[in-house]
């Protein structure tokens, strides 16, 4: 059910050829709905919260992309 969201939700957002990058953007939603829950356990700290994950995942996303960008246009 929640794969099935997750992709309506990308299907109806962006344009993917063959949702070839669909797994990335599935594993990156489940990291950040799973850090986020954790936070609603009583006394636990949300690791979202912090700058340093937050600019991690944002960076290594940012190269990631840009990295297939200039081997798919070499």
């Amino acid at each position: 059910m929640l794969y099935q969201l997750v992709r309506g939700v990308v299907k109806e957002n962006l344009y993917i050829r063959k949702h070839q990058h669909f797994t990335v953007l599935f594993y990156l939603f489940f990291t950040i709905l799973l850090a986020n829950l954790v936070g609603m356990i009583p006394f636990s700290f949300t690791i979202t919260s912090s700058f340093v994950v937050t600019f991690f995942l944002a960076a290594t996303h940012f190269v990631a992309i840009n990295h297939l960008a200039v081997i798919k246009h070499q």
